[in-house]
């Protein structure tokens, strides 16, 4: 799920409609997805709970990934954890690691320090059980970004 997204349906109840406004840092940042949202565009989603429910517990993958212990991602963690849970399949080879390594980068490192810290990381980092949610929703891109791309 977006970052933001995610963000913005916290506390949601059954029945609510609500607006999320979502800025291009905590969706698809300076890349875009490479299909519909064009880089640096922000997301608009109309959003109505039809139904909660209680979701699994997913693994904390930020502690996985971070071998080193010091709550941030190196690019060379992100690669070794690639390489490691063989997510390697449609790759060819280590520069196609270090596509997607840079990929994830663009997307997670907010602060462009050259890592991603707990407060970046989008994927499950703590053990927590999560809601499973059955929405209506309706999302555009920002008319205001789409005149700039």
């Amino acid at each position: 799920m977006i970052k933001g997204l995610e963000r913005g349906l916290l506390q949601v109840c059954v029945g609510e409609k609500r607006r999320v406004h979502i800025p291009a840092v905590l969706a698809y940042g300076k890349v875009g997805d490479g299909k519909n949202v064009p880089p640096g565009a922000d997301l608009v989603y109309d959003v109505e709970v039809i139904h909660i429910q209680k979701g699994t517990t997913p693994p904390n993958i930020f502690a996985k990934i971070d071998l080193n212990k010091d709550s941030m991602i190196s690019r060379e963690e992100m690669g070794a954890f690639i390489l490691e849970t063989g997510r390697t399949v449609t790759l060819r080879g280590q520069s196609e690691i270090d596509n997607v390594v840079e990929e994830i980068f663009n997307l997670e490192d907010i602060n462009e320090d050259g890592f991603v810290d707990l407060s970046e990381f989008s994927g499950p980092k703590k053990r927590q059980t999560r809601r499973a949610l059955d929405l209506h929703v309706n999302s555009t891109v920002d008319y205001n970004d789409m005149m700039n791309y």
